[in-house]
């Protein structure tokens, strides 16, 4: 995933009070961007219901969570769980 291996631009997608955050990285070079889900809870784990996504997220038809045992590309959940410190990357 290239945009990743560069410099880029970070735009957060959700508000900061929640559990979890949402950001978009855009290149600088003409990469494709991707999105992330983070859950900023260290400890416990977050549910992210559906009218919690951003229509932007909701948009992107592939999820991967890069902090699973085998990391695969799935279709995008309508709702999901995020482990303690998940990351789940969508393109």
């Amino acid at each position: 995933i290239p945009v990743l291996g560069e410099e880029g631009t970070w735009r957060t997608l959700s508000d900061y009070s929640q559990p979890f955050l949402f950001l978009r990285k855009d290149s600088d070079t003409g990469n494709k961007p991707v999105w992330v889900c983070i859950n900023k809870n260290l400890i416990g784990v977050t549910t992210v219901e559906d009218w919690m996504m951003p229509q932007e997220i909701k948009n992107l038809s592939k999820a991967m969570t890069l902090t699973a045992e085998k990391i695969a590309e799935e279709p995008v959940p309508k709702a999901f769980v995020l482990d303690p410190a998940d990351v789940v990357l969508f393109m």
